[in-house]
């Protein structure tokens, strides 16, 4: 049997909607890892506020290579998220 226009029109759309959905479930399954990551998130992990890390990063306990440059020359702290797991890595194995 040929399928008929209207028919490969019905498939196509039907692949399109599937496609959505798996990229929508995939995104919150699986979310992108961002690239910075802010002072609440190193302040989870470490068990402190957030003005905890600003004032870290302020007297050098946190490495410089960890820190991003700032965007907006305020002081909202960013630091490259690999850099800075790795940090916490090495200070709980440390």
């Amino acid at each position: 049997m040929i399928a008929s226009g209207n028919d490969f029109a019905d498939l196509v759309d039907a692949l399109k909607n599937h496609t959505a959905a798996i990229t929508s479930l995939v995104a919150t399954l699986a979310p992108e890892v961002p690239d910075y990551v802010g002072t609440d998130y190193l302040a989870r992990k470490l068990g402190v506020s957030p003005q905890w890390i600003g004032q870290m990063a302020e007297r050098g306990d946190i490495p410089r290579t960890c820190i991003a440059p700032k965007v907006s020359g305020g002081r909202i702290w960013k630091f490259h998220r690999d850099r800075i797991d790795a940090w916490l890595r090495e200070r709980e194995e440390g």
